[in-house]
């Protein structure tokens, strides 16, 4: 997977995977520039996996015997020790993980984060090597 990713609409979830850096990147979104955009929107993903907690899962099946039972249990699932729980989160996520796979379906979500804009009619004058004042062309910093 790319370290940068690009678009050419600041919000959304139309983001494309660019290059491993930002040169790279931007060239990738010129050539892929088929509307002529001025702006392009550059940044780098971040990637977040939701998670099952034993914890809110006990909590849950407790509430649930206290809400059928006129009189609780007063002992459900009491006293679960730290190593049970992480063992039991494990084993929640292991099956989760695997009713995914089976599935076909995707747990993990890219967001883009750090994004800043460029623009592309600037760019076409500067040499790829001039690092420097690529990042100074960045348009957030413009903005202050």
């Amino acid at each position: 997977m790319a370290k940068y990713f690009y678009s050419f609409e600041e919000t959304g979830n139309g983001y494309e995977e660019g290059g491993d850096t930002l040169e790279e990147t931007l060239e990738i979104a010129n050539n892929n520039n088929e509307e002529n955009k001025i702006l392009v929107f550059i940044g780098e993903p971040q990637f977040f996996t939701p998670l099952i907690y034993a914890e809110a899962i006990i909590n849950d099946l407790v509430d649930q015997v206290s809400f059928k039972l006129e009189e609780a249990e007063e002992n459900y699932l009491e006293c679960v020790s730290n190593e049970e729980e992480k063992d039991l989160t494990e084993r929640l996520n292991k099956a989760l993980g695997d009713w995914a796979k089976k599935n076909n379906r995707k747990l993990q979500l890219t967001f883009i984060v750090n994004i800043k804009s460029y623009d592309l009619c600037a760019l076409q004058f500067i040499a790829k090597e001039d690092h420097e004042k690529l990042h100074k062309l960045n348009l957030n910093s413009l903005k202050q």
